[in-house]
């Protein structure tokens, strides 16, 4: 988190816009596309490739797990990947619209943050 922080600046925690609907529909079919092998189908972290991982992919359901990173620090997570973990970086197959919807729609998948 504290990279995250350094690397963003400001904009760690800059509120992302709401997702409309068009959005959450595209995220859902990039999630399933080329999340759901390591987060698993309901993005409990639980997919088939994450059997073989020695960390956990992300829960997103985890309202505590969630309250780590910022929306955000989530986004940049999504385009630049984590270092020696893998989360690859994603910003070379797909375009800033759709990081933007994969990132909506797993916003959508968590509950209230408290």
């Amino acid at each position: 988190m504290q990279r995250l922080k350094r690397e963003l600046g400001d904009e760690y925690n800059k509120p992302v816009p709401a997702a409309s609907k068009e959005q959450l529909v595209s995220g859902k079919k990039i999630f399933t596309k080329y999340c759901i092998a390591c987060h698993g189908e309901s993005g409990k972290g639980d997919g088939p490739a994450a059997v073989g991982f020695m960390q956990k992919p992300a829960d997103f359901t985890d309202t505590e797990h969630l309250k780590y990173y910022s929306d955000q620090g989530r986004l940049y997570i999504i385009k630049k990947g984590i270092a020696d973990t893998p989360m690859s970086s994603w910003e070379g197959v797909l375009r800033e619209k759709e990081i933007q919807s994969v990132s909506a729609y797993i916003r959508s998948l968590r509950g209230p943050v408290n």
